[in-house]
């Protein structure tokens, strides 16, 4: 006995209704008999407004030619199966935007003939993670790159030199050419200390660990807003002391890219950053009267990994980013980090800004 047969027909329905799919019924034609609210908020119609339709007014136009070809495949030999395995599919939305989506397909035999239950998922979050996924590999992978050629053509170099120094000191004969030799090398040493200092400051901002969080932030602001016309607030507490290495980070790292975007992209007049401390959490924004944009469109594409590398860099840490825009009347940009026992987070595997920061402790010791 099948689960459906212990339910009433009211239960099916709001099963239906509830199911976080969306879910089309489609008859042999191509007509749609039935739609959930989900599928409904999925193409941006009511669901009542799906009834009627035929199924290939929500595929883009360059895809309904075959998609005919494959109905009249899927009738021909109806099973349960995954639609387009391997492929990128798509559909279009009421207001003509397309979105990307995943597609299941069923057979039902009724006494009117064969319906095809159509489950259809919004993928725009997995697609969007996927390219961040790609973006972020290729950003470490270009930052390995960087740091082997600085090590292989400075650093190794000298360690090279300083190893021949070394072999010539110990076979060398008279005591003034010796002593020579070691003041070389005490230089050279000096030398490459300094290379490596330099390489360990360029894992982390030099003036976020000198000056401290709300002075970074302010040089940040300083810099980037030299050859503007930018009106700026800055509102800073002092909440340094309340963060361990990598919340710093990672809070320098979100506001640094949300004030960039408003240099580049917003055109805005106003710039407000702000940073405060709300019981026992830490809150801060980055707001501009500039043009705004539609969150949801926002992707990744062409390598930027923008909003979603910000939310990334928030989750690493346990906060959260809000972000609210409207074309035409501006952005927030709102990170929320709740305060954390620093002794116990400091416990766990280190993060490349502390491993930097002990490397430069070494060196300045």
């Amino acid at each position: 006995m099948h689960v459906t047969d212990q339910l009433s027909p009211s239960e099916c329905l709001e099963i239906f209704r509830a199911a976080p799919d969306g879910i089309l019924v489609v008859d042999e034609a191509g007509q749609i008999l039935e739609a959930n609210p989900q599928a409904g908020r999925l193409f941006g119609y009511e669901p009542e407004g799906l009834k009627g339709l035929r199924i290939d007014l929500l595929i883009p136009d360059r895809y309904r030619a075959d998609h005919a070809e494959h109905r009249a495949r899927y009738a021909a030999d109806p099973r349960p199966r995954p639609m387009g395995i391997g492929l990128e599919l798509r559909g279009i939305r009421a207001d003509g935007r397309e979105v990307p989506v995943e597609i299941s397909l069923s057979p039902l035999e009724t006494p009117d003939g064969l319906r095809v239950i159509c489950t259809v998922r919004d993928v725009t979050q997995q697609k969007r993670y996927r390219e961040f996924g790609r973006a972020a590999l290729r950003a470490a992978e270009e930052e390995r790159k960087r740091l082997a050629l600085e090590i292989h053509d400075d650093v190794a170099q000298r360690l090279a030199a300083l190893l021949l120094r070394v072999r010539l000191a110990s076979e060398t004969e008279t005591a003034e050419r010796r002593e020579a030799l070691l003041a070389e090398l005490r230089e050279q040493l000096v030398d490459t200390a300094a290379a490596l200092h330099r390489v360990a400051r360029g894992l982390r901002p030099p003036a976020l660990s000198e000056a401290g969080l709300e002075a970074a932030i302010r040089a940040d602001v300083r810099s980037r807003l030299a050859e503007t016309d930018l009106d700026v607030e800055l509102d800073l507490d002092a909440v340094g002391e309340l963060l361990d290495e990598d919340q710093k980070l990672v809070l320098y790292r979100i506001l640094q890219e949300a004030i960039s975007n408003v240099v580049r992209h917003a055109d805005a007049s106003t710039l407000t950053v702000e940073i405060r401390r709300d019981g026992e959490r830490v809150l801060a924004d980055v707001g501009d009267d500039g043009r705004g944009f539609v969150v949801e469109e926002v992707d990744v594409m062409s390598g930027r990994l923008g909003i979603l590398g910000m939310r990334e860099r928030a989750a690493s840490v346990g906060a959260a980013i809000s972000i609210e825009s409207e074309l035409g009347t501006g952005t927030r940009v709102g990170v929320e980090l709740p305060l954390r026992d620093r002794d116990r987070s400091d416990a766990g595997p280190q993060s490349v800004a502390r491993i930097a920061e002990r490397v430069d402790e070494a060196i300045d010791a």
